[in-house]
């Protein structure tokens, strides 16, 4: 749309919403208002820019041509990042063999501006044909300075008004046929299909600059409708025949699409009749056949169907009425389980309860371990703590008894072992003389026994008594490092080891020891001299000798200070075995610590 500015400009709007003027007797076209005019309003909208739509590689080449959005082409060095309008002279002849190929002839298009259809005229009544449009985008657009590496400042355009007026070679411009071929190949690029409606295609390809191509909109409209047509002509064309169907079988799967159980044929025909497969099959009456045939069979389902269900409900009762007893005999057993483990805690517990109170109660009652079961249980029945030691059978009852017997019998006994421990040593002191001095004595007097009963008692006593002091002092021979020194050299001495073995001999040695302790070897009797050589009972006498100052310190050589054959048999028979015992295992080494 244009306005008449003055007497020689008129202003006109681009399609982008920029004004410019255009002077029709000097042929130019300015983007600034001419000094003569006075200053209009400005456009309050903000402009829309040129965008790159399409980037198509150059064969043999790092560059790209790439076309805008309103159709001007440019060309993009894909290794530098430079863009340029003008074709570059190193690749001038293989721009020229790419178009070629693309049997494309250039279109003459200027390299910037708004494009303006064919279609705006202005208002002043000058009339401006397409020759004219060009030369003023041109004479615009021929100022405009040399992309740069920014796309953004590419697609900007300047106006300067040195270069605006110089008048550019005009283009050569395109047939109408040549314009119908471009207008349809942006409507194959679209894929426009064949069912599409001029209204809305057209909002889509006015952005491409093929689309002004032809003009007037009218001869735009009737080149869509004609591609829309051929193209839909060519798709019945390829589209493959109908597989032709059997009449009946079309019938029945109408049948099963639109019929019910409850359908009348009336109903039915009134609904079906329009569609196609309704008149296939003929006459009526074989229509209406197949109508009730397949009415029938809904009723035929619902029995079946009926039976199934109530046979499906059948086992889906059993099978629930099986779980419930299922569960209610686990639960049961279950519930009888808790029941038989409570029960059974109570019980153990009742037991434990009355079997502490009779233990107490024995503790309290029973002092005396010659009381008798029978006289027991009769004191007990008087005892108000009876009812809480029902629980117990009497067996158990007597078995506790007698281990309370036992327990109190055990505690007198050992008093009574104590107590000649402090009385009597390990000499064969005589049971008359033990007896008088602990017969007084409430351990003695508890026990209740005869004089005979204790003796036998004593007598056990001692015996365990001696047979506990000869194993402490062997075991404290076999620990004494002395001893083992002693027995190596024993063993390196075949006449000490000679008169070791020999009991008489070792017995003579025993008694001169005990008769003093100091006595020389010269002053003994000629029968030890008799039994083996001078040297050999000297040495062992001496051995004898420092063995004896070594234990004498320890209490388990003290224990027998009254019995002083009994310690020096106990000594010589340990050492004794522990000769034979080296002897046997050839050890010779000193024991590991």
């Amino acid at each position: 749309m244009s306005t008449q500015a003055s007497s020689s400009w008129t202003e006109h709007r681009a399609p982008d919403g920029r004004t410019y003027y255009y002077n029709p007797t000097t042929k130019q076209s300015v983007w600034e208002r001419p000094p003569s005019q006075e200053s209009p309003p400005l456009p309050a909208g903000p402009s829309e820019s040129d965008k790159a739509k399409k980037a198509t590689k150059i064969p043999g080449t790092v560059w790209k041509l790439v076309t805008t959005t309103q159709g001007r082409e440019y060309y993009y060095n894909t290794t530098t990042k430079a863009s340029v309008w003008q074709v570059p002279d190193s690749i001038a002849e293989d721009v020229a063999r790419f178009k070629n190929s693309r049997q494309s002839p250039p279109l003459a298009l200027a390299p910037s501006g708004p494009p303006v259809s064919a279609e705006l005229e202005p208002t002043s009544g000058t009339e401006m044909t397409e020759a004219d449009i060009d030369f003023q985008l041109a004479m615009m657009d021929e100022g405009m300075a040399t992309p740069t590496e920014s796309r953004a400042v590419l697609m900007a355009v300047e106006s300067t008004d040195a270069t605006a007026r110089e008048v550019p070679t005009p283009q050569p411009t395109l047939t109408d046929d040549q314009r119908a071929e471009r207008y349809k190949s942006l409507l194959d690029e679209f894929n426009v299909s064949p069912f599409a409606l001029w209204d809305q295609m057209e909002p889509k390809l006015a952005q491409d600059s093929r689309f002004s191509l032809v003009q007037p909109a009218k001869r735009r409209k009737e080149l869509f409708d004609d591609y829309c047509r051929n193209k839909a002509a060519q798709r019945r064309a390829t589209a493959k025949p109908a597989v032709t169907t059997d009449p009946t079988d079309a019938f029945n799967q109408l049948l099963r699409e639109r019929v019910d159980r409850t359908m009348t044929w009336i109903q039915f025909k009134v609904r079906a009749q329009r569609d196609k497969r309704f008149g296939l099959v003929k006459p009526a009456k074989e229509r209406e056949k197949l109508f009730n045939r397949h009415v029938q069979t809904f009723s035929d389902r619902s029995d079946q169907d009926l039976r199934r269900s109530r046979d499906a409900q059948d086992i889906q009762r059993q099978r629930e009425e099986a779980s419930l007893r299922r569960r209610a005999r686990e639960v049961q057993r279950e519930r009888s389980l808790h029941l038989r483990r409570a029960d059974q805690e109570r019980d153990r517990m009742e037991r434990d309860e009355a079997i502490r109170s009779f233990e107490a109660w024995l503790v309290d009652a029973v002092r005396d371990h010659t009381a008798t079961w029978t006289d027991t249980k009769a004191l007990l029945k008087r005892d108000p703590r009876w009812d809480r030691c029902r629980a117990l059978d009497l067996d158990t009852q007597e078995r506790l008894f007698r281990t309370r017997q036992d327990q109190l019998l055990r505690c007198r006994l050992d008093a009574f072992n104590r107590l000649l421990d402090q009385t009597v040593t390990l000499d064969n002191t005589p049971w008359p003389e033990v007896f008088s001095r602990i017969q007084a004595h409430p351990d003695c007097q508890r026990l209740r026994m005869s004089p005979e009963e204790l003796a036998e008692l004593y007598e056990r006593h001692r015996k365990t008594k001696q047979a506990d002091a000869h194993r402490d002092l062997a075991q404290l021979i076999r620990e004494s490092w002395f001893a083992q020194f002693q027995l190596r050299q024993a063993l390196a001495n075949e006449g000490v080891r000679q008169a070791l073995a020999d009991r008489k001999t070792a017995d003579i040695v025993a008694s001169t020891l005990a008769e003093e302790e100091g006595l020389a070897v010269d002053q003994m009797g000629p029968d030890l001299y008799s039994q083996s050589g001078a040297s050999s009972v000297k040495d062992l006498l001496t051995n004898l000798r420092e063995l004896h100052q070594v234990l004498k310190h320890d209490s388990r050589y003290l224990v027998f200070r009254n019995l002083p054959a009994e310690r020096d048999e106990v000594i010589r028979e340990t050492l004794v075995d522990m000769m034979e015992s080296v002897r046997q295992q050839s050890l010779y080494a000193p024991p590991e610590k």
